[in-house]
């Protein structure tokens, strides 16, 4: 969780949110984290931005990338052996429901792909 302070002079508790703030949508291209875990949660941010500001074709960017980072980031969860998803999934029970969460994911990815397909 943040730290508390002052936002606009005022002080609050938990998170700042600043909301509905005008970003270029280039910012997914160029500026995004290189880790999964930090990429899927800034485009995940930056996605309801974009809601909010109603620019759907920038959430739409934000959204492709969310899942691209979310696809990588839960295959790391079980199958990687980098430091970071090995001290987080350290057990064979851990890597297990990881790798379920990944599957769960990958299937409804295929479902909604097949459901974007036009029938012919």
């Amino acid at each position: 969780m943040d730290p508390q302070g002052y936002d606009a002079g005022k002080k609050v508790t938990g998170r700042k949110r600043h909301e509905k703030t005008l970003i270029d949508a280039r910012v997914l291209d160029t500026e995004c984290p290189g880790h999964e875990n930090l990429k899927m949660r800034f485009a995940r941010s930056l996605r309801t931005n974009f809601q909010q500001l109603g620019d759907a074709e920038a959430a739409n960017k934000a959204v492709k990338v969310e899942l691209s980072a979310t696809e990588i980031h839960l295959k790391k969860a079980w199958h990687s052996n980098e430091s970071y998803y090995r001290s987080h999934h350290p057990r064979v029970l851990s890597r297990t429901i990881a790798f379920f969460e990944w599957l769960k994911f990958k299937s409804l990815d295929f479902v909604w792909a097949t459901a974007r397909t036009p029938l012919d």
